[in-house]
Formats: C-alpha cells, structure tokens, sequence
C-alpha cells in the first residue's frame, strides 16, 4: 500500500477531489484503500492517535507521540476532512438525481466493496 501514501501530498485544493477523480476514472478500490489506511499520512492515523476532529497537519502528532508544531498545529481543522462529500456520494451513493429540481428525487447507489 505504499503507493497510497504518495497520494495525500494533494494539499488543500486536492485533498477534496482525490477520491472522487479515482471513483470516476476506474479507481474506486483504490479510493476506498485510502479512505481506509491507517498509517501516516491518512485520516485513519489521527483517529488511531485518539482525534475526534480533523488536524491541521496529517502528523499533528506524531508516531513518537510528539507534537508536528508546539506553535502551530490546530486540531480542528476543515481541510483534511473534505473526504467527506466522497463518502457521501460514492460510498453511501446518495446523491441528487439531475433529471429533477432541487432534491424531489435522490439518487441511492452505494459502492463500498465486500472486504
């Protein structure tokens, strides 16, 4: 799985998109892979080092148990949880269905594979 981990150097502006270009390019297993991991970096490490927000930085502790910034180093941050609207969408498959105004109708369409 180490070829995941070069994936989350997307920054702000990427972070949001990754999952949802690799569901829509043939990817999603791939996707769900990274959802899923559980090393630095990945949303599954902070959660493994007790967060129940998203951090700042994917190693705002790190593995040693020491802090990535004494200064800077907010533990609630939006921009990694962007991952969101991708679970969402393609995980849970609830989405609009574009047929239709507004939300008269959803779409409901999961896609997590059988592990």
């Amino acid at each position: 799985m180490n070829h995941l981990i070069r994936l989350l150097t997307t920054g702000f502006v990427g972070t949001p998109y990754l999952c949802i270009a690799l569901s829509e390019n043939g990817y999603h297993c791939t996707a769900e892979k990274l959802l899923l991991q559980e090393t630095y970096p990945s949303w599954l490490y902070s959660i493994k080092k007790g967060a129940t927000t998203i951090w700042e930085h994917w190693d705002g502790i790190k593995e040693d148990g020491s802090f990535w910034s004494d200064d800077m180093n907010s533990f609630n941050h939006y921009a990694y949880g962007a991952i969101g609207d991708w679970m969402y969408r393609y995980v849970a498959g609830l989405d609009i269905d574009e047929k239709e105004s507004a939300y008269k109708r959803i779409r409901i369409n999961p896609r997590m594979s059988a592990k």
